[in-house]
């Protein structure tokens, strides 16, 4: 399993007009999408105390693999970065679904 930090690049993402800033949003989130349907993607979503930046819990066979998938992201590299820590999920409760949203 794999925690990933983003960070979204706020000098380099205000260099874009509106328009293109709106598109990448939109592919960035298709990729999110993409993934979860996948299985791959268990968990996302931005950090509520940290503007432009979220993380994500993945399960991949291995970095390489999670390495290739990051630089999909509309964002990569230049708009963002990525910080990737690998973990055991020694412990995860049947009620993570009900914090969906939250």
């Amino acid at each position: 399993m794999f925690l990933v930090e983003i960070n979204i690049k706020e000098t380099e993402l205000n260099k874009l007009t509106e328009t293109e800033a709106t598109m990448m949003l939109e592919q960035h989130r298709k990729w999110f999408k993409n993934y979860a349907e996948k299985g791959t993607f268990l968990v996302v979503g931005p950090f509520k105390n940290s503007g432009m930046s979220g993380m994500i819990i993945s399960k991949n066979d291995n970095i390489e693999l999670l390495q290739a998938i990051i630089s999909e992201d509309v964002y990569y590299p230049n708009l963002a970065e990525y910080s990737i820590r690998e973990f055991n999920a020694n412990i995860i409760s049947d009620k993570l679904k009900y914090y969906k949203g939250e």
